[in-house]
């Protein structure tokens, strides 16, 4: 599977994104703090990949799936 390019967030998640990368600038000082950055940072972590985890993911991404289907 090729690396998407973009890809669809929430305007929910856009605002968190928004207020974490503010943060990271202001409040601790990372000027260089960036919303690639932060998903990298929340993302790159090894406990969130094991099949237990993805196992627990499912019933959200099938919420998420089907909540898109009926709006």
């Amino acid at each position: 599977m090729p690396r998407p390019k973009a890809f669809y967030i929430t305007l929910r998640l856009d605002a968190r994104l928004d207020e974490a990368v503010r943060y990271l600038r202001d409040v601790r000082g990372i000027r260089k703090a960036d919303r690639s950055a932060v998903v990298n940072a929340l993302l790159d972590r090894d406990e969130l990949w094991t099949e237990s985890a993805l196992d627990d993911l499912a019933a959200e991404v099938i919420d998420r799936l089907t909540s898109r289907l009926t709006r």
